[in-house]
């Protein structure tokens, strides 16, 4: 820091020196001035000592406001109108004016773009929820017409799309909910096959076409989790692995327990 602050007021310093000389010069070249070496060395070393002092000074106190404006930006917390017992000169002033009308655009647009955000989080939960309902209808219309395949075959083609549909409209509902993940995950105890078996079923369609075979192990067993999150998490997991699975694969559910260290 003394350093860049000594290199930063070099000028200072080189001005302070030559003026020295100069007058060093007029005591020893002016014959009508006469000045005892005692004197001559007097006033050099005061002066060069008056220097130093200065520069301490003007070193110490630009070293405190640089480490407060460090402390702030670590802490990414800042108060502008503190820094006004800094101000000691009118460029200071200016410059922090400037810093002020920029930190006051700076928080009407953080806030205007933070209310655009929610009103569109808003509109698109809101949608995803409308459109729960019509996809629902779906299904229960393709449930009612099943034992009709060999009359519609194209039904078949049409629950494939459903449940692709139904799994990005899944996918968007809970990346809305991420925002606020703190509020809206709620940890309690669930067994492993209240979370498996739901998706299991949801995709047995596949399963069935693809002719997997289900294994499972100690699927009873209690975690502590959100049911919901974890739900989500499974369902993306199943589905991926019935995607690429091979005709007559197997799917296998297996739970091991950790011993704690």
């Amino acid at each position: 820091m003394w350093k860049r602050f000594l290199r930063e007021r070099l000028s200072w310093i080189l001005f302070v020196l030559l003026w020295l000389s100069v007058i060093d010069a007029l005591l020893l070249l002016e014959y009508d001035i006469k000045v005892s070496s005692t004197s001559f060395w007097y006033l050099n070393i005061l002066t060069l000592c008056m220097l130093i002092l200065f520069l301490l000074w003007r070193g110490v106190k630009e070293r405190r406001f640089i480490k407060r404006l460090s402390l702030m930006l670590q802490n990414d917390a800042y108060d502008l109108q503190e820094m006004h017992s800094y101000v000691r000169t009118k460029a200071d002033e200016d410059m922090l004016s400037l810093l002020q009308r920029i930190d006051r655009v700076y928080r009407r647009q953080t806030h205007a773009l933070h209310v655009q955000q929610r009103e569109q989080q808003e509109y698109i939960t809101t949608w995803v929820h409308e459109i729960k309902t019509p996809l629902t209808a779906m299904k229960l219309l393709i449930n009612a017409r099943r034992t009709e395949l060999y009359k519609w075959p194209w039904l078949k083609d049409i629950e494939d799309e459903w449940m692709k549909i139904d799994g990005l409209v899944d996918q968007n509902l809970y990346a809305a909910r991420l925002r606020h993940l703190e509020k809206d995950y709620q940890v309690q105890a669930v067994s492993l096959s209240e979370l498996v078996f739901p998706n299991v079923a949801y995709f047995s369609k596949w399963c069935i076409e693809k002719r997997l075979h289900i294994d499972e192990k100690n699927l009873d067993t209690l975690v502590h989790t959100d049911p919901k999150w974890m739900q989500f998490v499974v369902k993306q997991v199943l589905s991926n692995a019935i995607k690429y699975s091979p005709l007559e694969g197997k799917l296998s559910f297996l739970v091991k327990k950790r011993r704690s260290m």
